[in-house]
């Protein structure tokens, strides 16, 4: 046992003896020299745990080393050197001239080129929850069909092709073929920019990986540290495209980095690198050179002292550009503290503010007339992120801070929407002559535009294609909630309900993959206002909840024009703001109804689309039809995305019947009334003649709601074996309808028939329809068998009859006359005849009495 302890004691001593101490000093300074290289070790605390561990072995590992698992002298000794090599390796940058900026900058000045980006800021505090909640309110909500990717044709070749953009095959090919992708390549960077970002918003985790292959293709080709380089060597008549390419796209990519890197997962070197590659552009990417190498006309700059000239030759010196550098400078400086990054965002941002006039108008682009709203719609959204980051970062309200006209963004931000809907003064008064075709519809130059407008200011809307209420909403939630409060409630509420709003909020003419209302979904600002609001709106919306009666017809196109046919009523359930047709009407099947959508809004906006049967063959037609429950009852054609207002037929009239949605329409005992047989009569004429040909006479046979056609008279048209199949439908109001295929001239010649009306138990209908292109068939209906009741010639006195001079005897419940001694006589003067479901009365009318003392008296009498 002795021996046993002593070998113990032998071991220990060794151990401490070839053992180094690890001493809490050296790990604090471990670990702060392993999070100046983004190793991520935990808290500095002087304690060697499992994250200073994995944190030294991700180090080592990228060393191409190992971690040997002592942390001691050499340990840190390795981390100086590799952060001081770090930092001997990143260039001494040297802010460049920003030529549009220096000129104005005293004019333009504002009080952001004084802040100083902090170390430790985030844009998201929380970025696990702020990308599950992403991923939550997006994946799966953007398919193909919507926004940018509906337009690709090869959808992956095009993606690969975008994270190819700006390497050094691209800018070889420019040179070598200077003419080929000239126009090209500034319209290639945009739709990358939108195409990119649609396929990242609907899948984050998927989507980043084109991100991360842009981002890893400029390390590897070293372009965009300095573009300047490279820009020189493209020819003349491409590099002003190139110029605004790159000015463009390349810090969207680095805005988007700042917001979702952690996503991105790079590895703390390379990410370092980016951070390094990404404050090397805004410091030295200058545009200017580039842009005026092209011609002499480039070489002016805007004027920002001006007005309603900004723009002395093109926009391009204070264009739309400015808002993405803009954005992505202030974005990345903040995220990775990069003052020199954030200048650059901050000098772009004075030059986009001062482009905003006393009038609130953004002139530099008000100048392209009839286009000009689709290029201003492109301001909003930068606008909103860069609320975003001033209001977190310094608690600056950056959307109502003045400019150097006295004009916030948000004023802008109204001013733009007040011009969408009535663009003729900003048309008129900017406009400076040049046509830019694209924006009409209508093939009319600007100046034949601009004089329409002139003749009727209202008529915008027939050509022009540049602006859209609910995306202009979605893409601005702030500016909205503070300019637009009663449109923005009203949008946002029915638009989440129907599941729209991301659909509208990503057509954003400036998408980068931060969209601002997805940005502050994602972050739970919109949840609060959305529950309350939604509870409003479903009350709102359930108020509407009932049965309708739908009356449906179809504009029928006819040799002498068009005519409406009706087509008969089907029911329609609203419950709990849930639409539902009546599947049992055969107008449903027959019509193919099952394909139609109803969308209700709160205000009772009613939107019919889909696709229906046609009247002659099986193609489905398409149908867009808009009303109001409250008001319009009738719907009437709108033109949509995949249907014409006039090409549409189908019409639809709603009338409320009960608000209760159980109540049970059937009435057994009055729909039994109906049951029995019919004579009916098939007439034709022409659709302008007098003259009508009986053509068969045939039997139709109605019982508990449905009814057939016997098929008499074989030999006469229509066929009677077309009439046997013909589906009949009736209720206990007593409307029918009838439908199927019919021929009329001649066997061959079959179309598609309806009719439509009501049938009387006493008197013959008459059911009017088209078949064809313009043939009127008329059916005449009569019950064929009715109870007779014996008519009335003459009454003896001791009759129930009713009039002044008669009494009433409670005894034995009969009226009696007062003066019986005096009636002589009482005649029958007229009498109709009536069968009620819940009491049979024989006959009502009036009658005659003569007495002694009145030759000629006349009453009412009914008899039951």
């Amino acid at each position: 046992m002795v021996i046993f302890l002593k070998i113990l004691v032998l071991i220990f001593l060794a151990i401490c003896f070839f053992t180094k101490p690890v001493v809490a000093n050296d790990i604090s300074i471990a670990q702060k020299l392993l999070t100046d290289l983004g190793y991520a070790p935990g808290p500095i605390d002087g304690s060697f745990g499992g994250k200073t561990k994995r944190a030294l072995e991700n180090y080592y590992a990228a060393q191409n080393k190992r971690f040997d698992g002592n942390l001691d002298k050499n340990e840190i000794t390795d981390l100086k050197t590799t952060l001081k090599n770090s930092v001997n390796l990143k260039p001494k940058l040297k802010k460049s001239r920003h030529i549009q900026h220096a000129r104005y900058s005293k004019h333009i000045a504002t009080p952001f080129r004084d802040l100083k980006v902090s170390e430790g800021f985030t844009l998201i505090d929380d970025f696990k929850s702020f990308i599950e909640m992403h991923e939550r309110k997006l994946k799966g909500k953007l398919p193909s069909t919507l926004g940018p990717l509906s337009y690709l044709k090869n959808q992956d070749l095009s993606l690969e092709a975008c994270t190819n953009i700006f390497d050094k095959k691209s800018i070889q090919n420019a040179n070598r073929s200077p003419d080929a992708n000239s126009p090209q390549i500034h319209d290639f960077a945009l739709n990358c920019g939108t195409i990119i970002s649609q396929v990242f918003l609907d899948d984050p985790n998927n989507g980043v990986n084109i991100y991360r292959k842009i981002l890893e293709g400029w390390l590897i080709n070293g372009i965009i540290e300095n573009p300047n380089l490279y820009i020189k060597n493209i020819t003349g008549n491409n590099s002003q495209a190139w110029a605004y390419a790159i000015s463009s796209f390349v810090p969207n990519i680095f805005a988007h980095y700042s917001i979702y890197h952690e996503l991105y997962d790079f590895d703390p070197t390379t990410h370092q690198n980016i951070i390094n590659m990404g404050e090397a552009f805004f410091a030295q990417w200058d545009y200017y050179p580039a842009i005026v190498k092209e011609n002499e006309w480039r070489t002016k700059i805007c004027d920002l002292t001006s007005q309603t000239k900004i723009v002395r030759s093109t926009n391009d010196h204070c264009g739309s550009y400015t808002f993405r550098m803009a954005t992505g400078g202030i974005y990345f400086g903040l995220e990775f503290n990069s003052q020199i990054a954030f200048d650059t965002g901050v000098r772009n941002l004075e030059v986009m503010m001062a482009t905003f006039n006393k009038d609130a108008v953004y002139v530099p682009q008000a100048v392209r007339g009839i286009c000009a709203l689709g290029y201003m719609g492109q301001f909003p959204s930068h606008f909103e992120l860069i609320h975003y980051a001033f209001q977190k970062a310094y608690g600056i309200d950056f959307i109502n801070t003045k400019n150097i006209n006295g004009v916030t963004p948000a004023e802008a931000y109204l001013k733009l929407w007040e011009i969408a809907h009535n663009p003729l003064e900003t048309v008129v008064k900017y406009w400076n002559g040049h046509d830019q075709m694209r924006c009409s519809e209508n093939g009319k130059n600007q100046a034949e535009m601009v004089e329409q407008l002139k003749n009727n200011p209202s008529s915008y809307r027939d050509f022009w294609n540049g602006f859209n209420d609910k995306i202009f909403i979605f893409t601005s939630p702030f500016l909205s909630k503070q300019k637009l409060p009663k449109e923005w409630r009203s949008i946002l509420i029915s638009e989440t309900i129907k599941g729209r709003d991301v659909e509208y909020a990503i057509q954003n003419n400036d998408m980068m993959g931060i969209n601002p209302y997805l940005l502050q979904l994602a972050l739970g600002n919109f949840e609060d206002e959305l529950k309350a609001e939604r509870l409003r709106k479903r009350e709102m919306l359930f108020s509407y909840d009932g049965i309708y009666k739908v009356q449906l017809g179809l504009n029928r196109n006819l040799i002498d024009g068009k005519m409406n046919q009706d087509l008969g009523s089907i029911l329609f359930t609203l419950n709990g703001g849930q639409p539902k047709l009546d599947a049992n009407n055969i107008l449903y099947q027959a019509l193919g109804l099952n394909e139609i959508n109803f969308s209700l809004d709160y205000d009772g906006s009613m939107i019919v689309s889909g696709k229906f049967y046609g009247e002659i063959n099986s193609d489905r037609r398409c149908v867009y039809i808009v009303g109001n429950l409250k008001s319009d009852k009738k719907l009437y054609p709108r033109s949509s995305q995949y249907c014409s207002a006039s090409s549409q037929s189908l019409s639809m009239k709603f009338e409320k019947i009960s608000d209760d949605v159980d109540l049970n329409l059937v009435n057994e005992k009055k729909l039994k009334e109906f049951d029995g047989e019919y004579d009916v009569q098939w007439f034709i004429k022409g659709i302008n003649s007098i003259d009508r040909t009986l053509r068969a006479k045939d039997t139709l046979t109605l019982s508990n709601g449905v009814g057939v056609f016997s098929g008499n008279e074989e030999n006469k048209q229509p066929s009677s074996e077309l009439r046997k199949e013909l589906l009949v439908q009736y209720n206990s109001s007593g409307e029918i309808i009838i439908l199927g295929r019919l021929d009329l001239m001649e066997k061959v010649d079959v179309k598609q028939w309806y009719a439509s009306g009501k049938i009387s138990l006493m008197k013959k209908s008459i059911l009017k329809t088209i078949w064809g292109f313009g043939d009127i068939i008329e059916l005449e209906i009569e019950k064929s068998k009715i109870i007779e009741i014996p008519k009335v010639k003459e009454m003896q006195a001791e009759a129930l009859v009713y009039g002044d001079d008669f009494i009433f005897n409670k005894k034995n419940n009969l009226f009696q006359l007062k003066r019986l001694n005096e009636i002589i006589k009482i005649n029958q003067i007229d009498f109709s005849l009536n069968f009620d479901s819940d009491d049979e009365e024989l006959f009502g009318g009036d009658i005659a009495y003569t007495t002694s003392a009145n030759n000629f008296g006349i009453t009412w009498i009914g008899l039951k």
